[in-house]
């Protein structure tokens, strides 16, 4: 779960009404996927794994406070080192 402080989220209302890209948002929406994703990997080699098949995210805006991104697969050994 992330959120990003009162003036970004000020900031990010008013451009949405003018329309174009978000880019605050979206560079916190990027870090927060890496650090899933990473969280998955970390997991993953804790249990012997060396790869994570069907991998995908999971967004979901959290009562506009933040956003969580889960990431999941299944983590698998496709070949013995």
């Amino acid at each position: 779960m992330r959120s990003r402080h009162l003036g970004s989220q000020i900031g990010a209302g008013l451009k949405s009404m003018i329309g174009g890209e978000l880019k605050g948002l979206t560079k916190t929406l990027v870090q927060t996927r890496n650090q899933a994703m990473e969280r998955l990997a970390e997991r993953a080699r804790a249990r012997g794994a060396n790869a994570v098949l069907m991998f995908r995210f999971d967004v979901t805006e959290a009562a506009d406070v933040g956003t969580e991104v889960c990431a999941y697969g299944t983590a698998v050994v496709l070949a013995r080192e």
